[in-house]
């Protein structure tokens, strides 16, 4: 089995990877401005919600682009986007506050130490996700040419 480096580090699309790309900008934007809005007395905790489901919607997207496009770097992509969106949203929080950020938590987007857990976790999520999509995608092409045979 030959593998084309270019196609698995970009994609085969450059189509895709583009759409890929506006995707994970799209999750950047929606986990920020939902973290901005559940600060209103109306939507509470909205950011707290979109924390873990802006993670697995990118894991998830990310597995779902390798299987259809491959491409590495969309999947990390996509992964980073929402995790970026919520880290920039606290790195705005805690630059206003006088007494600075508490220590994070494990897995916490909020504090001191997130950014150096969640960068290259994210990068490593992106990479799983990347290699389960392959994975099916390459296992689906085995099933289909031994029941074409």
């Amino acid at each position: 089995m030959e593998v084309d480096l270019r196609a698995a580090i970009v994609g085969v699309d450059r189509v895709r990877s583009l759409e890929g790309a506006t995707v994970a900008t799209g999750l950047y934007a929606l986990v920020l401005g939902g973290s901005f809005l559940g600060e209103l007395p109306a939507m509470p905790g909205l950011g707290a919600v979109l924390e873990p489901g802006g993670v697995l919607a990118g894991v998830t997207l990310a597995g779902w682009w390798a299987y259809r496009n491959s491409g590495l770097v969309v999947s990390a992509a996509l992964v980073l986007g929402p995790v970026l969106g919520r880290l920039t949203y606290y790195a705005w929080l805690f630059a206003y506050e006088e007494r600075g950020a508490p220590v994070a938590l494990i897995l916490s987007f909020g504090g001191s130490g997130s950014w150096e857990f969640w960068m290259p976790f994210a990068v490593l999520l992106g990479a799983l996700a990347f290699g389960g999509g392959v994975a099916v995608r390459w296992g689906r092409g085995v099933v289909t040419r031994r029941a074409g045979s």
